[in-house]
């Protein structure tokens, strides 16, 4: 995958249900607040990211996961390039 200056967010599973987004960005990139009425979990399969959830930083490495409440705001900076699973 090449990567842009863009942060990259490829929907990997869909279902009726269910959705799995993965997000690839950049050291040093941002991905603003979002909100969401449905728990999700966040799992970093590469690089690292800090994470600010409901005003708590959360520092995420290759193999950690974070589960996130419904009605949850968060956001996500890239400390390296990264990639993030997020089911929703």
């Amino acid at each position: 995958m090449k990567h842009t200056d863009e942060i990259t967010i490829q929907v990997v599973f869909s279902s009726a249900t269910d959705k799995i987004l993965l997000v690839t960005m950049v050291k040093g990139q941002f991905l603003k607040k979002k909100t969401f009425t449905r728990k999700e979990k966040l799992v970093m399969i590469k690089g690292s990211a800090k994470v600010t959830l409901d005003s708590q930083q959360h520092n995420l490495i290759l193999g950690n996961t974070l589960s996130i409440a419904p009605d949850s705001q968060y956001n996500i900076q890239s400390i390296t390039t990264c990639q993030i699973l997020i089911s929703q």
